[in-house]
């Protein structure tokens, strides 16, 4: 196959590994010394031989005591994450592997008290490892060492390309925006590290924070929308930069059809802070991964510095902030220019987070390639909401019968946008949430009392209190703790009452609309499209918010859904492959619910028990600047979410086929608004699909069949490959 005739550069100098620095019996100090000789001023990280770092991590001691202290405040976060015990034991529709969290931290726990790990990059590494095989994009952790270094293919890529958008995909090596390996012509790859490549990648792909193997696999490619909204270069790919994690060589050996060989080398980012008196593995963790200094050096079994570990929530002491509260974020400047590699919008917000195309005089594009964008002006939410909603009108009342919703790349964000920019399509149907939480002694106590809170302080808190809980169709609240709590079960854990995201009429506000509430009635309850004239496209990368919206256009508005890319298989693939939680929560989310507690035992002691005081004491979480090592980030996904009439399986095991799949071309990755055209062609101009990808479990004609696909659904069309006008 022809594709891309060879970048003309020899195959030497592409491959050529960097020379192997010999190494001393101190690698760090090997480190260091390359480091300060190769600075320039105002680097802040160098290109190093990448095996003398990685024999550097693994020759920081293993601190036993830190380990164990850690694991016990670790574990009262871990207590939160809302899937536990389902992904101990997941039903059929799961897709990815069992993993037994709680049983994993017992182990580690157990190797920590027998002295099993060599390095404590060892141990951060198997805590990292183990929360990541969950798949769960909103239940992650950083930990120091891990992160310490960052390792990566340089700018190598690679892409999984099929000719036709129909026929299986092949891998190949990008470099550069052009196809590289061959004699001479570009060729597949058939090998790397001496196993099948397709069987290698997918091990990379395997604790990537995507619960769909087809999304995992995705993940490992080049793509302009995963590098953000105001990037200036595309993402590479979790095959190139595997979120900086040792790739376990050196040098990447690939092999190719017409039997060439390409060598890529591992290349290392490194930044200190300061390199000043790192001579060996226990300096460099001394310097950069213990929270406060210490005038004595740390053995390998004892703790080099006492932290000051409380855990209290005492109602006689208010608890000390861990740091000193940090200056409030400076704007955002807006984007000079549109989303990189796409052409030049209609319309857009000035942080690409909604762009407007027409595809021609038929067609309109909307580019939604997040929800979110930090340190937005405050009322970024209405702007977006604003600028959707005038490009939807503007682009119906111009002739624009049809169009398309591209969701690449969309890793969340506000939740409320994904309720407001439904409302917009469907004004008269309900944007429906249903959310609950893990119940355990933590939640359960921290729940008592906010529920005590006044109207003006419980108005503050979101989550755990009872009182501005309202039920899944916002008609209803809460009346006691208990009716919030609840007795009820799944799957063998406790859980709360189900309940809405929030509260929508008390949430929704000028600067953050949910339109129908509020300040936002809606007044005109006509669609400015129907179902069938819009089709969301994805690469299933949709994520968190993303799935919020993908699940109430395609299960509440019955919207048809296209998928790209995905593994070789001729066979359908979920158009929501990310995290489908109906809420992430960070650490220090999680532990400032302690401390408002605290403040509100002050007020009244006697809410809690005495016993019930200590179990608080001993379940509270602590923020992360009170941990006793460096604890870069760590998050949970705090509730999980349901579906309308299915209210004991969390979306996060449900499975949802898209009702079409098409792999990338090659023009579809260099040039990727060429989706909405072949996206066009598959479903209303009579392409296509991939064979064997229609009618999936959860896809529209799935539903129809067994009769769930609801209000206004008839079937495919036909005189279509798949739906809609011939």
């Amino acid at each position: 196959m022809h594709l891309l005739t060879l970048l003309s550069l020899s195959a030497v100098a592409l491959g050529a590994a960097l020379p192997r620095q010999a190494t001393s019996a101190e690698p760090c100090a090997d480190l260091v010394s390359l480091y300060n000789a190769s600075a320039q001023p105002g680097d802040s990280a160098q290109l190093l031989d990448s095996q003398i770092a990685q024999d550097c991590l693994s020759s920081i001691p293993f601190y036993s005591d830190l380990a164990t202290k850690f694991m016990a405040e670790f574990r009262k976060h871990v207590a939160f994450q809302s899937t536990l015990e389902i992904l101990a034991n997941p039903p059929d529709t799961y897709e990815s592997k069992a993993v037994d969290i709680l049983r994993g931290l017992d182990e580690i726990d157990a190797k920590v008290e027998t002295g099993h790990y060599s390095s404590h990059y060892e141990f951060e590494t198997e805590v990292a490892l183990l929360i990541s095989s969950a798949n769960d994009g909103h239940f992650s952790v950083r930990l120091c060492t891990t992160g310490l270094f960052s390792f990566s293919l340089g700018e190598y890529g690679l892409v999984s390309v099929s000719t036709t958008g129909i026929d299986l995909p092949q891998l190949y090596v990008l470099l550069n925006g052009m196809l590289v390996g061959g004699t001479d012509e570009a060729t597949p790859i058939t090998s790397i590290n001496g196993q099948n490549a397709t069987n290698y990648i997918t091990q990379i792909a395997e604790y990537q924070g995507f619960q769909d193997l087809d999304v995992r696999y995705n993940s490992l490619f080049l793509s302009y929308a995963a590098g953000g909204s105001g990037s200036t270069t595309p993402s590479l790919g979790s095959f190139s930069f595997n979120s900086g994690l040792w790739p376990g060589s050196n040098v990447t050996v690939i092999d190719f059809e017409d039997g060439s060989t390409l060598q890529i080398p591992t290349i290392v980012s490194v930044s200190f802070a300061s390199s000043e008196g790192i001579k060996d593995g226990q300096s460099l963790f001394q310097s950069t991964c213990i929270p406060s200094p210490t005038s004595e050096e740390p053995s390998s079994t004892t703790s080099p510095v006492e932290p000051e570990v409380t855990t209290e929530v005492s109602p006689e002491t208010e608890p000390e902030p861990s740091a000193e509260p940090s200056a409030e974020p400076s704007t955002l400047p807006s984007f000079t220019s549109g989303p990189l590699g796409y052409p030049e919008s209609i319309v857009r917000d000035g942080y690409n987070q909604v762009n407007g195309f027409y595809l021609d005089n038929d067609t309109a594009v909307m580019f939604i390639p997040t929800f979110e964008t930090d340190n937005a002006p405050a009322n970024d939410s209405l702007n977006v909401a604003e600028i959707a909603a005038g490009f939807i009108y503007t682009a119906r009342n111009s002739g624009h019968s049809r169009l398309i919703i591209d969701l690449t790349g969309n890793g969340g964000g506000d939740i409320t946008r994904a309720f407001t920019l439904f409302s917009i399509f469907f004004p008269a149907e309900i944007a429906y949430s249903a959310t609950r939480f893990r119940r355990h002694p933590a939640s359960e106590l921290v729940s008592k009392v906010l529920g005590t809170l006044n109207e003006t302080e419980a108005a503050k808190e979101v989550d755990f209190v009872y009182q501005y809980a309202v039920t899944p169709d916002q008609h209803s609240g809460f009346p006691t703790l208990a009716s919030y709590l609840t007795t009820i079960t799944e799957h063998g854990v406790p859980v709360s009452a189900l309940h809405a995201n929030f509260n929508n009429s008390a949430y929704s506000s000028e600067e953050s609309p949910i339109y129908g509430y509020g300040p936002f009635p809606i007044t005109n309850k006509t669609a400015p499209y129907a179902p069938e004239d819009i089709l969301i496209i994805t690469d299933g990368y949709c994520s968190s918010t993303c799935t919020t919206f993908v699940n109430l256009m395609s299960n509440v508005g019955q919207v048809p859904t296209l998928a790209f890319g995905g593994r070789p298989l001729n066979a359908p693939m979920q158009i929501m492959g990310g995290v489908r939680g109906g809420q992430a929560m960070q650490a220090d989310g999680v532990s400032s619910f302690f401390a408002v507690t605290a403040q509100q035992l002050q007020v009244d002691p006697s809410i809690l028990s005495a016993e019930e005081l200590q179990l608080a004491n001993d379940t509270a979480p602590l923020p992360l600047a009170a941990f006793p090592v460096v604890v870069t980030s760590l998050g949970v996904n705090l509730r999980n979410a349901y579906q309308e009439g299915d209210d004991d399986l969390p979306l996060q095991f449900q499975y949802q086929a898209a009702d079409c799949r098409l792999f990338y071309t090659l023009e579809n990755y260099l040039q990727p608004s060429t989706v909405w055209q072949a996206a066009k062609d598959a479903v209303w101009g009579g392409g296509g699909c991939v064979p064997g990808s229609t009618g999936g479990k959860g896809s529209l004609a799935d539903r129809a069949g067994n009769g769930t696909a609801g209000r206004g659904w008839s079937g495919w069309r036909e005189k279509s490959s798949v739906y809609g006008r011939p």
